[in-house]
């Protein structure tokens, strides 16, 4: 969020303030009016015009409060939270007890993974003001991201106790009881949250979900298309509108509103502008549109571009500064190759019987590795799909990008892979529904994807990279350990806490078998068996980059 009720009825007192001469929050006329200039500019998304006149503010007036809570939020929000906690942390020498200071550099310290110190500080909040809704919501938001479900539900309690029709708190509680299976309980305060405020899309959007976790798909439907009603842009809608069409094999439906959901995300005129990029991506792209262009996929007005990137890949800054034009380029989808009209996807000379029977010998950590997967003319499909869509948004580690089926990596032959495989290894993935798919595209020789599990049942992973790119025959594909994760671990435990992950596995005594990389290779095992991507040494070159596909199938673990 950029700006709480808090914050907004503090500006609001402000503002007022300056209308009727009142400056005596130390506060003159030349500070406020560079204010007022920042949030014009943040307003209209000139997010450096806006941070710069914010620093001009407080050059003018050192005590200016408001000035510092909204250049730091504007900080975290853009990508850069060690900035925003300096920020924070001068405001409070300024003004030590300022909760709405305090609780917004609880936001920033958990960002930086600092979760129990940003508790701490919210109780701190909390102690001076127990009323202070904001920090209490903040605190059971903090308590649900560790788990701590029973102390979050207690915090949103206590916050229904003062104010019984308090929407945040029933949205929050409300999440929570669905997520522990107390349906009955969470389909009534979403719809009484409907009630009070029937324009709370996100309540219809958490409705929606609620009735297709409990197989009601007509009326999860109904819900995310009464909320974009409300809300056109609402990408969570869109994209849950693409997977329950999926679900009921709507194939046009389904692509029509996962595409819908990548263009508002990406192609939004609207959408905020940070001011750098990644060298990861920065590099990628300088590769991806040369690659278009030389293929002449692309117009040569983007050459341009080209050239800038060019200059950028080489830059000593890590995010790196880039202009606005750049930016906004990169960040958005140009271009989306046509879909060829494939036949069978599948090779239909695959011993299925034996892959089965393969993949059930080894239970309970079951798998099976199936070499040339597709046909030929399916595996260079999916591979062109691959390098030439401009979908690569999202960096998730150091040097890899990844797309998930709403933020472009959705077309009719991803979907139609999905539902063959599935129908023709019926004996591995029964009735289970697709729940996700991605793909990753990762740095000529990076680490890939650390140790975790997943909340499926079933895992595909899928290599599209050609076989001559692989440098090492031995490595680049997949580590698979023969130990689940345990039933009660929580989302955070087994999917990103490699530290508690590695200790378990050491006390179980657990083993682990390595897949090499290879060209239309598939591995496909027991998703909640712990996995990593192993060391990889791939060839220069775009057409080079390790690319893997993953698709999920059931659940088997808690999604949080």
């Amino acid at each position: 969020m950029i700006m709480n009720r808090a914050e907004r009825r503090r500006q609001e007192k402000l503002i007022k303030k300056q209308k009727e001469g009142r400056t005596e929050e130390a506060t003159d006329q030349k500070a406020i009016d560079y204010f007022q200039k920042a949030l014009i500019c943040q307003q209209n998304s000139q997010l450096e015009e806006a941070i710069q006149l914010y620093r001009k503010a407080l050059s003018a007036n050192r005590n200016f409060i408001e000035a510092y809570n909204n250049l730091g939020n504007l900080l975290r929000n853009i990508g850069k939270p060690e900035e925003a906690k300096l920020i924070f942390e001068k405001a409070l020498k300024t003004d030590p007890e300022n909760s709405t200071i305090k609780s917004n550099l609880a936001t920033v310290l958990q960002l930086q993974g600092h979760v129990d110190k940003a508790i701490h500080l919210l109780k701190e909040v909390i102690g001076n003001d127990p009323n202070h809704t904001d920090a209490l919501n903040n605190l059971g938001l903090l308590y649900y991201s560790k788990s701590r479900f029973e102390e979050a539900k207690e915090v949103f309690e206590k916050i229904l106790e003062r104010d019984r029709d308090n929407t945040d708190a029933l949205n929050n509680l409300g999440t929570i009881l669905h997520y522990e299976g107390n349906s009955e309980k969470a389909e009534k305060l979403f719809k009484q949250i409907i009630d009070k405020i029937p324009e709370h899309f996100n309540a219809r959007n958490n409705l929606g979900e609620l009735y297709a976790d409990t197989d009601k798909m007509d009326g999860a439907i109904n819900c995310y298309k009464d909320a974009l009603k409300i809300n056109p842009k609402f990408t969570r809608s869109k994209r849950n509108l693409g997977f329950s069409y999926l679900w009921k094999q709507d194939l046009d439906n389904a692509l029509h509103y996962l595409k819908e959901s990548a263009e508002e995300q990406h192609n939004n005129l609207y959408q905020v502008k940070k001011g750098f990029l990644s060298k990861t991506r920065i590099k990628h792209d300088y590769d991806q549109l040369n690659h278009l262009l030389n293929k002449k996929l692309i117009d040569k007005k983007y050459t341009k571009t080209i050239e800038q990137l060019a200059q950028l890949k080489d830059s000593n800054e890590d995010p790196v500064t880039v202009p606005e034009e750049v930016e906004d380029l990169c960040q958005k989808i140009i271009f989306l190759p046509e879909e060829k009209n494939i036949g069978k996807i599948i090779n239909p000379d695959l011993d299925v019987n034996k892959i089965q029977k393969d993949f059930r010998k080894h239970e309970p950590a079951e798998y099976v590795v199936i070499d040339n997967l597709l046909t030929k003319e399916a595996m260079l499909e999916i591979r062109r799909f691959c390098n030439e869509s401009t979908i690569w948004k999202t960096e998730y580690g150091p040097g890899y990008l990844g797309a998930f089926m709403g933020e472009g990596f959705a077309s009719k032959f991803i979907m139609r892979f999905s539902e063959e495989l599935k129908t023709t290894f019926k004996g591995i993935f029964g009735d289970r529904l697709l729940q996700q798919a991605w793909a990753f595209k990762c740095d000529n020789s990076q680490s890939g994807v650390k140790i975790h599990a997943d909340f499926a049942a079933v895992n595909v992973n899928f290599w599209l990279s050609p076989e001559s790119a692989n440098l090492d025959t031995k490595t680049g594909g997949l580590i698979v350990w023969d130990k689940p994760s345990p039933p009660d671990w929580h989302f955070q435990d087994y999917n990103t806490n490699e530290e508690k992950i590695r200790s378990y596995l050491q006390d179980q005594k657990a083993s682990f078998i390595r897949v090499p990389f290879k060209e239309n290779r598939v591995l496909i095992f027991n998703s909640t068996l712990f996995h990593e991507t192993d060391q990889m040494k791939f060839k220069e070159g775009y057409e080079n980059r390790r690319t893997n596909m993953t698709l999920l199938y059931g659940r088997d673990l808690r999604k949080n």
